[in-house]
């Protein structure tokens, strides 16, 4: 199963697939990292290059890596 994260939870799950719900922050110009605002107000920087599905609805995006 794929379980739903935040930015505090994140680090228990190193190594497993996880979803993560937040708000896009910040993407590097040729959008390949992204800095998310996860539900608990935490920052979580992504590589898309590890990215298994990336869902961009607006500013908020669903990830699952």
């Amino acid at each position: 199963s794929m379980p739903y994260v935040n930015a505090a939870l994140l680090p228990k799950y190193v190594g497993r697939t996880v979803r993560l719900i937040g708000r896009l922050s910040q993407a590097s110009p040729d959008g390949q990292r992204l800095q998310v605002e996860a539900a608990d107000g935490g920052t979580v920087i992504i590589s898309r290059l590890n990215v298994t599905t990336l869902f961009i609805l607006s500013k908020y995006l669903g990830v699952i890596w």
